[in-house]
């Protein structure tokens, strides 16, 4: 007599399947046999068995895979860390050409040590001044 069993996996993680215990009816964890492996995910791991089918033509094994995933990674790691120092520039590079509209646009009186202070106007502080006259 054949018996179907209840599997299930989590698609953000392809190294673990859950298996309904049919007596129990929980759930068991079940990793795959190289548990270093790092969590990816189902179509992450799918995409790269295809591409690797597409370049080698065989089936590629798992050690292939996983390096193959590796190097997208870091691939992407880099393209994350260009994006972050371009960025840094770009943000540089407007800084100091705001700096230069400023002091552009922003007069500079010379200052000499002779100059006589600036006068000062009083400082009312009844702001109802102008109202009570």
């Amino acid at each position: 007599e054949q018996r179907k069993f209840v599997v299930r996996r989590n698609p953000y993680d392809a190294s673990r399947i859950y298996f309904l215990h049919p007596i129990e009816g929980t759930y068991c964890e079940l990793r795959c046999e190289q548990i270093t492996l790092p969590n990816v995910s189902v179509w992450e791991f799918n995409e790269t068995r295809k591409r690797l089918v597409a370049q080698i033509g065989d089936k590629p094994d798992m050690a292939t895979i996983m390096a193959s995933m590796e190097r997208q990674r870091l691939l992407e790691q880099d393209a994350q860390n260009a994006k972050k120092r371009h960025r840094s520039r770009l943000k540089q590079e407007r800084r100091r050409v705001g700096e230069q509209v400023t002091a552009e646009l922003t007069p500079h009186a010379p200052i000499s040590e002779d100059a006589p202070p600036a006068p000062q106007a009083p400082v009312r502080r009844d702001i109802f001044y102008e109202i009570d006259e």
